[in-house]
């Protein structure tokens, strides 16, 4: 019998609990803001962090209103506030479940544009090694028949050494860069 006069007395006279409702509705109309406004994953965390406690908080006031409900049945205002703290309880679940997936498709968004950009690079790298391994055994042929020794092309009449250099330097790149491509491939 105390408890029923606690609660009446609560709902009666108690204008904070009489305004806890619409607390708890203005609270999450802000969450809702911020939840439409939120496009990553980071905007959403701390919309995620700060609904979880107002998420409880209704279940909990749904809770205690049910079990008022039961202590005072004939109450038509204990129906209407229990109701209200249904509605509330099942819109802040409803906004975190939103906002939970919200930030699971923006992680997701994240991830692909990270694949399409390690891709890029990937081929970028490729390339890059295709073009080393066609150059270096120019350069290294370059340099070694570049040095003052004597290699026998100093007869030979002036195009005709860097012409052979040349070809004999494009055909080892070549084959090299085929063998590269090949293995990049495998």
């Amino acid at each position: 019998m105390h408890r029923k006069l606690v609660i009446e007395d609560t709902l009666r006279y108690g204008g904070e609990a009489r305004d806890l409702p619409d607390q708890f509705a203005t609270e999450l109309e802000e969450y809702e803001k911020v939840e439409a406004a939120a496009v990553t994953a980071d905007a959403y965390l701390p919309l995620l962090e700060g609904l979880a406690p107002v998420m409880r908080a209704a279940r909990n006031l749904e809770l205690v209103m049910q079990e008022a409900r039961k202590l005072v049945p004939e109450d038509r205002q204990l129906i209407d506030f229990r109701d209200q703290a249904y509605d509330l309880a099942r819109t802040a679940d409803l906004l975190y479940t939103d906002a939970k997936n919200g930030m699971e498709v923006a992680i997701i968004r994240r991830a692909e544009q990270q694949a399409v950009a390690s891709e890029k690079s990937a081929i970028a790298a490729s390339r890059f090694n295709l073009l080393v391994a066609f150059f270096f055994p120019l350069g290294t042929l370059a340099g070694v028949l570049g040095t003052n020794l004597q290699n026998g092309f100093e007869a030979v009449p002036p195009p005709w050494p860097i012409v052979a250099v040349i070809l004999v330097g494009a055909i080892c790149g070549t084959i090299l860069a085929l063998h590269v491509n090949r293995s990049s491939k495998a």
